[in-house]
């Protein structure tokens, strides 16, 4: 054995390993509660972060469609509002 690797160095990286692992799957978890519409403040009580700025710097990259959701909701609302208008011309 070379005199730079100890006994001790694979438990090192097998507990790293199990590290990564773990956090691989926290950020599924969270990837797909996102993808399932779950809120950020759901999101930041299950995982346990203090505040919801952690969890928006860490998962915000996985929430691009907020904008075109709050979007297509203002579209919807639009639409009904003007409706009834519509019908009476």
């Amino acid at each position: 054995m070379p005199l730079s690797v100890s006994p001790w160095s694979c438990f090192n990286c097998q507990d790293r390993d199990r590290r990564r692992e773990r956090n691989d799957l926290r950020h599924t978890a969270v990837a797909l509660a996102i993808a399932q519409g779950a809120h950020p403040k759901a999101i930041q009580e299950r995982m346990g972060h203090s505040s919801i700025t952690v969890t928006l710097d860490r998962f915000g990259h996985l929430f691009p469609s907020l904008g075109v959701t709050i979007a297509e909701g203002l579209d919807a609302m639009h639409r009904a509002a003007a409706d009834p208008w519509q019908r009476r011309a």
